[in-house]
């Protein structure tokens, strides 16, 4: 019986299996995970904008995820001095002038992550109306853990 008992617990750990998605993946080659940002969202009437400063030279990417951690965007990044800005938006949003438009298609319930090659760059998120005004700005968190976990 414990043999029974201790084949059917092993059967049960081999089919189960840890899925990363999303803001969990590793991110890409000469890049690290700064900033995660949930509440991502993208339609015909919403976009999201991500605007991010260097305060050491770095390269920076925004990576978008859909509810299900799928990658939506194209991995445009920018190379940027300190003291450079760069604007990633989901979409062109008006009022905001935009540096790099990440492409993505419609994401509800998304989040979104920011890569950088330093650590040193500093960001903030805001969803906006596709008249160009303001919905909300969106929290940004340290890596993947917001304070108090």
């Amino acid at each position: 019986m414990r043999i029974r008992t201790i084949l059917g617990l092993f059967s049960v750990l081999a089919l189960t299996t840890t899925v990363e998605a999303g803001i969990t993946d590793p991110a890409p080659p000469g890049f690290a995970t700064v900033w995660s940002v949930p509440g991502v969202m993208n339609n015909l009437s919403v976009g999201a904008a991500f605007i991010c400063t260097a305060t050491a030279a770095a390269n920076v990417s925004v990576e978008v995820f859909d509810a299900s951690g799928a990658l939506q965007s194209n991995g445009v990044s920018a190379g940027l001095n300190p003291g450079q800005s760069a604007t990633f938006v989901t979409q062109g949003l008006p009022n905001l002038v935009a540096t790099h438009n990440l492409g993505v298609t419609t994401v509800f319930q998304g989040s979104a992550r920011v890569v950088a090659s330093s650590s040193k760059v500093i960001c903030t998120a805001l969803l906006m109306d596709t008249a160009g005004n303001l919905i909300s700005g969106l929290p940004i968190v340290k890596k993947t853990s917001q304070k108090g976990q």
